[in-house]
């Protein structure tokens, strides 16, 4: 979700020095404001503040808000009142995007800074001071989706993290642009973080709160509904990073592993095959990211009209898992009218590798897939038997080379508050990370490239095609998913 700088507290408190005393009183002072605004907002019991949507996070109300934490004055309050009182307004109908090329640039005129709030809470097996140690003092961060045309979001912030009585904890994220101008911040934090509650059997409650004010105006047409209803950066997006971190943990810990062919691993095997799969998804993920240091470029379109994405990774240096040569990323997006579900489930069944794929050669892959609300990944990378040999034996997968592939699904046909028209678009994001002899040049890709990237999508997005459609005029869809299980990680080999 995000790249992180890290420094610690006292790192903050050295630089602020410099300004001299009344920094420092200001960032305090709007740190212990921030903390009694996020308790408030963590601990309110539902309505009317707080709505709840459907798919289980809660929309913040904000005429409620600014009663509760705003300066309204009385015109101010006859405006709120007019608005409870008002008729529903018809929303903008992102029907048309559909049919339009998922990666151009159409903008909705009018955008500027707009207001996102949501929350969301999990119960979580481990110690509050654990959750609260996990999320401590984050600094800058640059949060992304997996598209490289889905802009980053940048901030600088303080984390702020106080202990309450009954073991209950608060960590509270302060927005820092005011002293700090950042020049490529687009989104400025109000009050936001989480409350991490001691539950029943030594579990944790985390109840999250994501509060920003966001620019919207560069998004693509066809993602904005995701972004803007607080689904893709949201409260529901924080806590599925915090419980996919300590389910990661559990599974490393485990004592048997049992691979598809039910060959049972060693525990020193498991944790090297885990902490590859780990590193695969980080560099898939960071390989997608819209961030500027990633020199994405745009093909021109071919005949099938295609809009694809090409990075070009040169490495001079080498490095224990990236050799010396240039390998290149490519990607693009296709619309699907399928389930996010159905799709991920599709797609992350070892039988269906056959059918996404148009080479019949016998080849080892490792995989991990991963579901949340806002997202889905399926991304495996091809081992010859090696290091598959290597891994077993429990030796350092740093050593081991493996370029990501794989494929990243995100909800689609979303209408501005987050609900799906009728649950069955997908927005399927399809990467490749291969090695090209033919590119000697950083800023040019030869034509035998470009050739052979268009004729790798074309039949990977061919393939699949072909296979929805078989299941759908089948209809067979509820088999494929028993058969593959209803757990949202997987693991496999």
């Amino acid at each position: 979700m995000a790249s992180l700088n890290m420094p610690r507290a006292s790192d903050l408190l050295l630089g602020v020095s410099i300004f001299g005393e009344p920094i420092k009183t200001k960032i305090i002072d709007r740190a212990n404001s921030a903390m009694e605004e996020l308790c408030r907002l963590g601990i309110a019991a539902g309505e009317p503040i707080w709505h709840k949507h459907k798919d289980r996070y809660e929309i913040l109300d904000d005429a409620e808000y600014l009663k509760a934490f705003g300066r309204v004055d009385s015109t101010l309050m006859d405006i709120i009142r007019l608005a409870e009182v008002g008729e529903l307004q018809a929303l903008p109908s992102f029907d048309s995007c559909r049919n339009m090329n998922p990666m151009s640039t159409n903008q909705c005129s009018g955008q500027g800074l707009q207001i996102e709030a949501t929350r969301d809470m999990e119960l979580i097996n481990t110690s509050p001071v654990s959750v609260a140690e996990l999320l401590m003092d984050v600094m800058t961060a640059e949060f992304h989706l997996p598209s490289p045309v889905i802009p980053t979001r940048e901030c600088c912030f303080a984390r702020y993290c106080k202990k309450f009585p009954y073991n209950r904890w608060a960590v509270v994220d302060v927005s820092l642009e005011d002293f700090f101008p950042c020049a490529t911040s687009n989104l400025r934090k109000r009050p936001s973080g989480c409350v991490i509650l001691p539950a029943d059997k030594g579990g944790t409650q985390v109840i999250w709160v994501e509060h920003v004010e966001a620019d919207h105006s560069q998004l693509n047409d066809l993602f904005k509904p995701l972004v803007t209803s607080g689904l893709a950066f949201g409260a529901a997006r924080w806590i599925a990073s915090i419980v996919r971190h300590f389910e990661w943990s559990e599974v490393l810990t485990a004592t048997t592993l049992a691979a598809d062919a039910g060959v049972i691993i060693p525990q020193t095997g498991r944790t090297s095959f885990l902490k590859l799969a780990d590193r695969m998804m980080r560099k898939f993920c960071a390989n997608l990211s819209a961030t500027t240091s990633n020199p994405w470029m745009r093909l021109v379109p071919s005949h099938n009209s295609m809009d694809v994405r090409v990075m070009i990774d040169n490495n001079r240096n080498g490095g224990t898992n990236n050799p010396l040569g240039t390998s290149v990323v490519f990607s693009t997006t296709i619309w699907f009218r399928v389930s996010p579900n159905r799709l991920f489930n599709f797609l992350r069944h070892e039988k269906s590798r056959n059918e996404n794929s148009k080479d019949k050669t016998e080849i080892f892959y490792l995989q991990e897939s991963y579901a949340d609300s806002s997202a889905s990944y399926v991304i495996y990378a091809p081992l010859d038997e090696s290091a598959l040999a290597y891994l077993a034996k429990g030796s350092n997968p740093d050593k081991v080379i493996a370029y990501p592939s794989g494929f990243a699904i995100i909800p689609g046909g979303l209408h501005r508050n987050g609900d799906q028209s009728n649950g069955n678009e997908s927005l399927l994001t399809i990467s490749f990370h291969l090695l090209d002899k033919a590119i000697t040049n950083d800023g040019a890709i030869p034509p035998e490239s470009v050739q052979t990237i268009y004729g790798i999508l074309t039949d990977t997005v061919t393939a699949i095609k072909d296979a929805l459609t078989y299941h759908t005029r089948h209809n067979n869809w509820a088999q494929d998913e028993l058969k593959n299980g209803l757990t949202n990680k997987n693991f496999s080999m």
